[in-house]
């Protein structure tokens, strides 16, 4: 039964994960974070591993385990505000190499989602979204 779960989960997450792949080359990141916000449904409690469990998955299912961080970011961000997690979705960038890389991730309650803490927190942070989408300062 559970695992029929999870099929069903990667079944509903695969459009929103590749709408936000082709959305992110033509719209801006605020337009984004704002359409993939969700206000949390009443009376839901999220399991934060399972959701973001959930999340990994369609990503490696779709082809794409670690190759977009942004729109595995974004999707785990509208499933945590559905549920209600309060996440905050951040943008950042590091020199490597003489090379400047970019990486998404998404938060609760101050801890990176899935992430090695070390590896987000190598990233000088320019960008944090909260509720509703909105920009942080």
């Amino acid at each position: 039964m559970r695992r029929l779960r999870s099929v069903m989960a990667v079944c509903r997450l695969a459009p929103w994960f590749i709408g936000f792949g082709v959305a992110k080359r033509f719209l801006p990141l605020t337009t984004l974070v704002r359409t993939a916000y969700r206000e949390p449904r009443a009376g839901t409690a999220g399991n934060l591993t399972q959701i973001a469990s959930r999340v990994f998955l369609t990503g490696r299912l779709t082809g794409a385990p670690d190759a977009d961080c942004l729109q595995r970011s974004l999707l785990l961000y509208r499933e945590l505000s559905c549920a209600g997690l309060d996440p905050e979705l951040s943008v950042g960038f590091r020199h490597v190499a003489d090379r400047l890389t970019g990486h998404a991730w998404v938060s609760v309650a101050g801890t990176a989602v899935g992430e090695s803490e070390l590896d987000a927190a190598s990233f000088t942070r320019v960008l944090r979204f909260g509720a509703d989408g909105a920009l942080r300062r």
